[in-house]
């Protein structure tokens, strides 16, 4: 049968793949739908999908009304910043948008001379740092999520999750986390103070636009730098975040040895949201792979390994779609090429390094399915 995506329950099983804009499967026919895959397909703003008339446990599956769904996702976009909403009880997708809608509400203050109120930023970091585990499965997904319209929340958002998930899984300790993502929060404060909000990538922007958008680190540091609840860390990755190792950054042009570590792990978050926000057809492993290529003079070599390691989950066992349309499974990690680790092509049973040929790489994890 085919219902909308808001009709979708976990437990739905796919009667046909599920098919993203490049025309790649996003999900495979018999996939049994989670939370988070169905949070996925909204991200990718699908219309509706086929499933099964009977859920994966055997029960038939009795979609919801319509108008039903309709009032409840009224009800859940119109959660603000009250008593009333409560995040511990929202899924994953409800608490990204809970959490743009809040900063959002922030921003348009700031737009209005208000003072940054540092707590409530805060608020918003440790609100999504207590749920972060969640976020792994859609967290090489967020890029998705961004609205134009307000474009400058859905990134501060993001690239909060990313950063305070790439330090956590790599070993930092909360502090620092909570820090990294209150920095990450604070990036885009300063463009609230421009005539105007530039474009988010820099290929819609033309020289004069570029040049203020150039101006906004500096904006954004004048913002909070006496705020005595920051730390100056925090400060200083506000300022630096799209500085490079090599110098070739910007407001000031500090190389690697004068970047703080907080602003090394934004940037390489930052590099990779941009550039999934700018080439949408094409898979996430690919687009860690195209930075590792041409950003490796400008990002820390060491934290944009570390976020190949940690945000592509790619263990032993699992089962992958190759580039060529294959599917693979994982036999061997190589722990200097974490994107290429050693596969088992399914049907023909050839073991394959990717490693060695540069011209196959992972397109897609495949999702279990009965």
């Amino acid at each position: 049968m085919r219902v909308h995506i808001s009709q979708l329950v976990p437990g739905c099983v796919l009667l046909r793949d599920v098919n993203g804009k490049s025309g790649k499967p996003l999900f495979r026919k018999k996939t049994v739908l989670t939370e988070e895959f169905i949070a996925f397909l909204h991200a990718f703003l699908l219309e509706g999908v086929d499933v099964y008339a009977t859920l994966a446990d055997g029960s038939k599956f009795m979609p919801p009304k319509r108008e039903q769904t309709a009032v409840k996702e009224m009800a859940g976009s119109s959660k603000s910043l009250t008593n009333e909403a409560d995040p511990d009880n929202m899924t994953v997708i409800e608490l990204y948008h809970f959490a743009v809608q809040q900063y959002e509400q922030l921003f348009r203050q700031w737009q209005s001379n208000a003072p940054v109120n540092v707590t409530q930023v805060k608020q918003i970091a440790q609100t999504l740092f207590q749920r972060l585990d969640d976020f792994t499965s859609i967290i090489l997904s967020l890029p998705a999520f961004a609205k134009k319209a307000n474009w400058p929340s859905h990134r501060s958002i993001s690239l909060c999750i990313m950063s305070c998930y790439l330090g956590k899984k790599a070993g930092l300790t909360q502090k620092d986390c909570m820090q990294i993502g209150v920095a990450a929060l604070l990036c885009n404060v300063g463009m609230a103070k421009m005539p105007s909000i530039p474009a988010p990538l820099k290929s819609e922007r033309n020289q004069a636009q570029e040049a203020q958008y150039r101006k906004h680190p500096v904006y954004s540091y004048r913002m909070i730098e006496n705020e005595k609840g920051l730390h100056h860390f925090s400060k200083l990755a506000v300022l630096q975040h799209h500085e490079r190792i090599d110098g070739s950054g910007f407001p000031i042009g500090l190389a690697s040895a004068k970047l703080h570590r907080f602003s090394k792990i934004i940037a390489v978050c930052d590099t990779f949201y941009e550039i999934m926000l700018a080439n949408p057809e094409i898979s996430a492993f690919k687009a860690m792979e195209d930075m590792q290529k041409n950003e490796f003079t400008r990002l820390d070599p060491v934290w944009m390994k570390k976020m190949q390691q940690i945000f592509s989950h790619l263990e032993v066992g699992t089962i992958v779609e190759l580039s060529d349309g294959k599917k693979a499974e994982i036999i061997f990690n190589e722990p200097n090429e974490p994107l290429r680790p050693i596969v088992r092509v399914q049907d023909s049973e050839e073991i394959m390094a990717l490693q060695t040929n540069p011209s196959v790489y992972i397109d897609s994890i495949v999702p279990n399915h009965p």
